[in-house]
């Protein structure tokens, strides 16, 4: 995670060498995502571009219930710490999924976004994102990305937050729901979930199955209609 001030000098230093064009990245129950054209055309031009990915919570932190005129040292650290709870919510999707393809990144808490240099295959396959916390600042208790190529009836789904590391199911055709939560079960047995504060190991087993079968519905409908 950046300092503060080198994170501002960074972002200004970014902005000035090109445009500023984000994917927006949700980070809720559903994840959509806006490119601009003008990334997808200097990745098939170049075969990577180096780009910057906005969260979409971006807004600010309340530091209710302190006082607007209270001590301003007080309101910097609760402001500093809500900054980074918030990135800490939001990020850690993207920065495990970039990992587990050996993407290079740099994640920033005040602004809420990260920077990576994205292979245009990256930018091309279709997606589909979940994800679920008992709080809303607080550790996630499942995430799930699924991609699947542009062209393809492929399927990749990644399970991080429920387990101890990163889980990849990778699929040459797209899985029947009971070929998927066997696979699932097969991969992760019940006593390989989290069991924590963050919620039971059985439920973090339900949200897995029940995120999975999800994405793997909507990618494949996504899919037909291409």
């Amino acid at each position: 995670m950046s300092s503060l001030p080198t994170e501002r000098s960074f972002i200004a230093r970014r902005a000035a060498r090109f445009a500023f064009a984000p994917i927006l990245a949700a980070s809720a129950i559903a994840c959509a995502a806006t490119v601009d054209p003008r990334v997808l055309d200097s990745a098939s031009r170049e075969g990577s571009v180096d780009t910057i990915l906005v969260l979409a919570d971006q807004a600010r932190p309340m530091l209710a219930p302190l006082r607007a005129d209270g001590d301003p040292r007080i309101r910097r650290h609760t402001l500093v710490a809500a900054l980074r709870a918030r990135a800490e919510a939001s990020q850690p999707g993207l920065r495990q999924w970039f990992a587990a393809r050996g993407i290079a990144h740099r994640d920033f808490w005040i602004v809420n976004l990260i920077q990576a240099q994205l292979p245009a295959s990256a930018l091309s396959k279709r997606f589909a994102f979940r994800h679920a916390s008992l709080t809303q600042l607080g550790r996630s208790a499942a995430l799930l990305i699924g991609t699947q190529s542009a062209a393809g009836n492929d399927l990749l789904i990644t399970i991080t937050a429920s387990t101890p590391r990163p889980i990849q199911l990778r699929f040459e055709r797209a899985p029947s729901a009971i070929e998927l939560r066997r696979a699932i079960d097969e991969r992760i047995p019940a006593d390989g979930y989290f069991d924590d504060v963050h919620g039971s190991a059985a439920y973090k087993r339900h949200l897995t199955r029940y995120f999975a079968e999800q994405i793997r519905a909507e990618l494949m409908q996504a899919g037909a209609r291409t």
